[in-house]
């Protein structure tokens, strides 16, 4: 003999099983009816409770834990699983007390299955009670490859609460019964997350790649708002353009997990327009030309010409004096920003080579009804560009000309105003206006 060692209370021990532990020790499986005394810490619930002792290499107790409810609960089985935990098998007659959750099923003189998942330290982790109409005991359990778990005892059930076959034999005779339960939810490894690539919140248009952890054995299936996307069943999924929440499902077959949600939100650019609000956009007949930006709530601006932004430029209403392309950046409160159209501010009366006299445009008659005239002299280019502008500073027209001298254009649709037009080669440029009536 190496070493022995007598373990228990006053009263009734009675053990049914033992195990070599992992860590080369010993864990005792069976019932007691005995209060805390000597080696027994904890009080019983009911009539007999499972008992659970550990036992280092030398037998002596590390730990013990008393496991029960209001009546009789009898352990017959105890087994480590892959966790280092323990499954206990055995019966109950108790209802929902102490360390029971679920309420007896049979008649109260019948005993039904009780599976108890406790951890290496001995604490509770879930349990499980199975049974029928009849008397359901003698069972063992034992963990399967994939994580779940293989029941075998004896049962008189007829078809009712988890039984779901008859009983064979007829009334109160004893049948094998054997069931299968899915894998611990504390054994799968499957952890579901979304990983977002860049920002969960942007301006439109734009996007972010949602990602989910890879495996080889998942398989996935990404929700917005709780609702399954169709066909989005990949590692992956590409919110565009959308606000919403999303989750992933993955499983493998045998275990799942879903993971929380993640919101992303796409924002609205505002809108951005210049509007002149007065009646020429010609510096030569307003020496301060007014231009507005758009309105909007918690909106913002920054004037630019051309693409430099003009300092202290930065509300709604921008003054140009000096000629050139004019555009306004438009903030909104969530930090998107879009950039208006150029509009032009023209200063036709110092536009075109006024030092060479051999350079001269004229346009005829003026005011003018339906033709327009414009003749040229002095531009040296093969093609000259024309241009005309309503006072809004917007084209309206434009053509390339073959440098004839006089050409001939048809106004008859154009709006009552005054136009501007510009005429222009690679070096020169010429400016007239003339009136449509």
């Amino acid at each position: 003999i190496e070493w022995q060692n007598t373990i228990g209370a006053y009263l009734t021990e009675n053990l049914l099983d033992i195990q070599q532990t992992i860590d080369g020790g010993y864990v005792l499986g069976g019932s007691s009816s005995s209060n805390g005394f000597e080696d027994k810490t904890e009080h019983t619930q009911g009539g007999f409770d499972y008992w659970v002792v550990k036992l280092d290499v030398l037998g002596n107790i590390e730990w013990d834990n008393t496991i029960g409810g209001n009546s009789d609960d009898n352990m017959f089985s105890i087994n480590q699983t892959l966790d280092g935990g323990y499954i206990l098998s055995g019966t109950s007659a108790s209802d929902i007390s102490f360390d029971k959750t679920e309420n007896h099923i049979g008649p109260s003189y019948y005993k039904d299955y009780w599976i108890v998942k406790i951890n290496e330290s001995g604490e509770i982790e879930w349990q499980n009670t199975i049974g029928g109409d009849g008397s359901d005991g003698g069972v063992s359990a034992r963990q399967t490859p994939d994580g779940g778990y293989i029941l075998a005892g004896i049962s008189t059930s007829d078809i009712s609460g988890d039984k779901t076959e008859p009983v064979i034999g007829g009334c109160c005779s004893n049948d094998y019964w054997v069931v299968k339960l899915s894998p611990d939810p504390l054994f799968c490894s499957i952890t579901s997350t979304i990983t977002p690539s860049g920002p969960t919140t942007f301006c439109k248009p734009g996007s972010v790649i949602l990602n989910a952890p890879i495996d080889a054995s998942y398989i996935y299936q990404w929700k917005k708002n709780g609702v399954d996307i169709p066909g989005a069943t990949s590692s992956s999924y590409t919110s565009i353009n959308t606000t919403a929440n999303y989750q992933v499902y993955i499983t493998n077959g045998t275990c799942d997990d879903i993971s929380d949600s993640l919101l992303i939100t796409a924002n609205m650019k505002p809108n951005a327009v210049v509007n002149n609000l007065d009646a020429t956009n010609d510096l030569c007949f307003d020496e301060s030309i007014k231009l507005k930006a758009n309105n909007g709530a918690g909106l913002t601006y920054q004037w630019f010409k051309g693409a430099t932004p003009i300092s202290g430029a930065t509300t709604q209403i921008f003054f140009a004096t000096t000629p050139g392309n004019y555009k306004v950046r438009v903030t909104n409160t969530f930090g998107c920003m879009k950039i208006s159209l150029p509009y032009s501010i023209i200063e036709t009366c110092r536009m075109g080579n006024d030092t060479d006299s051999e350079l001269a445009v004229n346009v005829y008659p003026n005011p003018a009804h339906t033709e327009l005239f414009i003749q040229t002299t002095g531009f040296n280019a093969e093609e000259i560009k024309v241009n005309m502008y309503n006072s809004t500073g917007q084209k309206i027209f434009s053509v390339v000309n073959n440098n004839t001298e006089i050409m001939q254009i048809n106004i008859s649709e154009f709006p009552a105003g005054i136009y501007t037009v510009l005429i222009s080669d690679n070096d020169q440029t010429g400016v007239k206006q003339f009136v449509k009536e």
